[in-house]
């Protein structure tokens, strides 16, 4: 009889047992699956943090580097419009010393003539 009652205890169990340890097992799987998803979240999230990271960085170099060249271009235009006027200037003084010279040269053989004169 209480070989029987044993048996019946043990199926009862069993039958109890079984489904609370599926759901036990289930249950840790599902845990485990919450905190691999929760992982991958949190890397999918850690990268999403690091392309928008790398992506606002590239966007401030590519402004500061738009502005580098904007100054460039116009630091070559102003070098270009100062050799033009240094070289307007130039010619200017050329054409000023070729005029003097002249002028010179002719008061120097008005002189010779005066000279010979007296």
């Amino acid at each position: 009889m209480i070989n029987l009652f044993v048996q019946h205890l043990g199926r009862r169990l069993a039958t109890i047992l079984v489904p609370v340890c599926l759901l036990a097992s289930l249950s840790a799987s599902a845990e485990s699956e919450s905190q691999s998803q929760s992982q991958s979240q949190s890397q999918r999230q850690s990268l999403s943090d690091l392309y928008d990271r790398v992506s606002s960085s590239a966007s401030g170099e590519n402004q500061l580097n738009s502005e580098r060249e904007a100054k460039f271009v116009s630091s070559a235009a102003e070098k270009r419009r100062l050799l033009a006027e240094v070289t307007a200037r130039i010619n200017e003084e050329e054409r000023s010393k070729t005029r003097l010279k002249k002028t010179f040269d002719d008061n120097e053989d008005k002189l010779a003539e005066l000279s010979t004169a007296l």
